[in-house]
């Protein structure tokens, strides 16, 4: 229970930090759901237990050693932190992260917390995986100090790559896109082979059976690992080290998707150009429509690397709303946010937004600016003047550079 409202828990939980900002006295019957507290329960008062009967047992664990971190209500229905959650910057959780690759394929939480356990108190351990469930074979290991980062990364071998996309984070990936493209090509296809026999579907089911039935022996084999003597070959990077070279490749996947575009662009045909040219020109005064109190400007400590992470946690900050629109870019730390209304713009300044520095809603001139600006964009988007890379874009430009190869059409 403590881990669960723990600092680190909760700056990575997108389910649990939303309901604690919403109010930080959580009901008990929530954490029946989760599925380390159910499987304990279950041992204590057995499987035909009611709901009430586990809360018992819950109210009881709580009450007998009186936590240092966490409170009941003295209702005995809800639980609460003892000192409020306070989002810490990302640049100081950075600077307590371990990257770690080259884990073995069964590694699991057990395992690298007890690898890393020597050189100070693990706080979080994150095991990426693929949808199968398949561990992607790296890990980021948060720590309570900065110091135990400087411990491991002079003890361990550090990840040596030649390339950024050499990294095990960037190459599993590109493998998870191309997984998740060759599923969406073979949607079709498999439609067509929902008409399987009865037998198939029992042989199935019989494997997903066998399947649970040893998962009990791979945790026990777990268990007994000798955590150190699977460690040597495991590399590290501090996740400082990490970012800026995953940053290094996404600008060059931007660049060179960039630079890939102008040359399909300089071989289209004369016939297509003259066409394209003989478009009436688009009238360039801007139209601004201004709807005031909306736009909210987001200033972070450091430069924004993933758009789509950032747009979770500005999600996160309206309590799983929909905004109007998201306006970042890659390699900047400074975010406008275009709200649905006044009230929810309010809502995302007040909000925590973890390494937010400054938060604030424009008026008067600034507003007007930003709106013009926004227009302006928006019409040079739509006359073609500026192109915006999109995923399915992208996929695309490969799937042509893959037919093209004759025109000596390269990444690099």
């Amino acid at each position: 229970m403590e881990f669960y409202l723990s600092d680190a828990n909760l700056r990575h939980s997108k389910f649990l930090l939303p309901i604690y900002q919403k109010d930080p006295w959580i009901d008990l019957t929530l954490f029946l759901t989760f599925n380390k507290v159910a499987s304990m329960l279950m041992e204590i008062t057995g499987q035909e237990a009611s709901e009430d009967d586990k809360i018992q047992e819950l109210v009881k664990a709580l009450s007998y050693i009186e936590s240092e971190h966490i409170t009941l209500s003295e209702c005995k229905a809800k639980v609460n932190r003892k000192s409020p959650f306070v989002p810490a910057a990302s640049t100081n959780i950075d600077s307590c992260t371990v990257y770690a690759e080259n884990l073995p394929p069964d590694a699991d939480h057990d395992f690298i917390k007890n690898v890393f356990l020597p050189y100070g108190e693990v706080s979080y351990v994150s095991i990426p995986k693929f949808k199968s469930g398949r561990s992607k074979g790296f890990a980021f290991i948060e720590f309570k100090s900065a110091e135990s980062v400087e411990q491991v990364t002079s003890e361990f071998t550090n990840v040596t790559v030649e390339k950024s996309e050499n990294l095990a984070s960037v190459k599993t990936f590109n493998e998870d896109r191309e997984e998740n493209e060759v599923k969406q090509q073979s949607a079709l296809g498999n439609k067509r082979k929902n008409e399987d026999t009865a037998t198939k579907g029992v042989v199935k089911r019989v494997k997903i059976q066998e399947d649970i039935q040893e998962e009990p022996e791979k945790e026990k084999d777990s268990e007994n690992r000798a955590y150190q003597g699977h460690s040597s070959d495991i590399q590290v990077l501090s996740k400082v080290v990490w970012k800026k070279l995953r940053n290094k490749y996404l600008d060059e996947q931007r660049k060179n998707f960039g630079a890939m575009k102008q040359s399909f662009k300089k071989a289209q045909t004369p016939r297509y150009a003259e066409t394209k040219a003989q478009k009436p020109a688009q009238n360039d005064d801007v139209g601004v429509d201004i709807k005031p109190g909306v736009i909210v400007k987001i200033v972070m400590d450091e430069e924004v690397g993933d758009p789509v992470e950032f747009k979770k946690l500005v999600r996160g900050g309206v309590d799983g709303e929909k905004v109007g629109y998201v306006d970042v870019r890659i390699g900047q730390a400074t975010a406008y946010v275009r709200c649905e209304n006044p009230e929810q713009a309010k809502k995302l300044e007040g909000s925590s937004l973890s390494g937010a520095v400054k938060k604030e809603i424009l008026h008067d001139q600034e507003e007007k600016d930003y709106h013009k600006k926004a227009a302006k964009d928006k019409q040079e988007k739509r006359s073609g003047k500026v192109k915006v890379d999109k995923i399915k874009t992208k996929t695309k430009l490969i799937q042509k550079a893959e037919s093209n190869r004759n025109s000596h059409v390269y990444f690099e």
